[in-house]
């Protein structure tokens, strides 16, 4: 079954995810075009030119990094240490890491001391929201209900 993602830093970059493949790709204008915000599934970011990915799908929420897709269930936890030239994103399994990406964070969009009072680190780093939102149920449920 395909679902659509959004770009997570491109509000008009969608695609077409086959989540029994893992393959993906641009859908064109006239697709768009007639889609609507509840025919979006989640998110999508390139991560030093690996896919990722965070959708819903019902009541389950799936964390896609390269080839490994994942539901997040109470044992899934993932974590995001290091600078943002050299992240390193992991994701275990009751506690046995199945998976994991370096990669550094595009800072091209940030400036110092930006004065937009709502800005935080995770709106400039995919990898980092995933985490956050892996570790909050509030924001799962949100996330569940917007998607």
């Amino acid at each position: 079954m395909a679902i659509f993602l959004r770009n997570y830093a491109a509000f008009n970059d969608i695609i077409s995810y086959d989540e029994a493949s893992g393959n993906w790709h641009r859908i064109t204008a006239e697709q768009k075009n007639v889609l609507s915000s509840h025919d979006i599934s989640g998110f999508f970011a390139m991560l030093s030119s690996k896919f990722c990915g965070i959708y819903s799908l019902g009541r389950d929420i799936f964390i896609c990094v390269g080839d490994l897709r994942v539901a997040l269930n109470e044992k899934i936890k993932i974590t995001v240490i290091g600078s943002p030239e050299k992240r390193h994103l992991t994701i275990l399994d009751d506690g046995k890491i199945i998976g994991s990406h370096i990669y550094s964070v595009d800072t091209a969009n940030q400036f110092e001391n930006d004065p937009t009072p709502f800005i935080e680190d995770e709106d400039f780093d995919f990898g980092l929201l995933i985490a956050n939102i892996s570790e909050s149920t509030g924001r799962q449920e949100v996330f569940k209900s917007k998607n």
